[in-house]
């Protein structure tokens, strides 16, 4: 082989070995993408989690459950509000940790729906809670719009459209 031919091998291999580096570090930032959104699934879950484990570990906690299912066979306290109020919040949070993941394209469309549901069955389940819901969602701006908040915008938007026709 001369000199031209071993130049030209020599920059095939060079040329290939580009090629599968970059291949390689495609592969990481994929896994990485992989793991960053399966540890912001975990985070928000672990959200849920925290309610589950108060239910389970705690009796005055379960007490208020049973409130919250059935408000009206129940004595509801302030101090049963607040908690209420308190739990609203804290899935307001999660919700908007969700959002703002699927924003960042760290969530997909269908966890995004998944905790949209969630959030309509806590209103579903919670009929005190869906005052305290449009209260949190009016109260932060940067909420509106968003869509883990659809059924607490059409619950709000209903609420408005009820107080324009009292009004009337």
């Amino acid at each position: 082989m001369n000199y031209r031919q071993w130049r030209e091998l020599v920059e095939i291999v060079g040329i290939i070995s580009i090629v599968i580096g970059l291949l390689v570090v495609a592969m990481e930032v994929r896994q990485s993408n992989k793991i960053g959104k399966a540890q912001i699934e975990q985070q928000i879950a672990s959200g849920y989690d925290i309610i589950h484990v108060a239910r389970a570990t705690n009796a005055d906690f379960a007490r208020l459950f049973a409130k919250l299912l059935q408000p009206e066979k129940h004595l509801i306290t302030a101090t049963d509000l607040s908690q209420l109020q308190g739990l609203v919040w804290h899935a307001g949070n999660i919700g908007w940790s969700a959002q703002v993941a699927y924003d960042a394209g760290l969530l997909d469309r269908q966890s995004l729906a998944l905790h949209a549901r969630k959030i309509a069955l806590l209103i579903e389940t919670w009929p005190l809670s869906g005052v305290e819901f449009v209260s949190m969602y009016e109260s932060n701006p940067s909420y509106h719009g968003a869509e883990v908040f659809a059924s607490i915008d059409a619950l709000s938007a209903e609420g408005n459209a009820a107080e324009q026709a009292a009004g009337e």
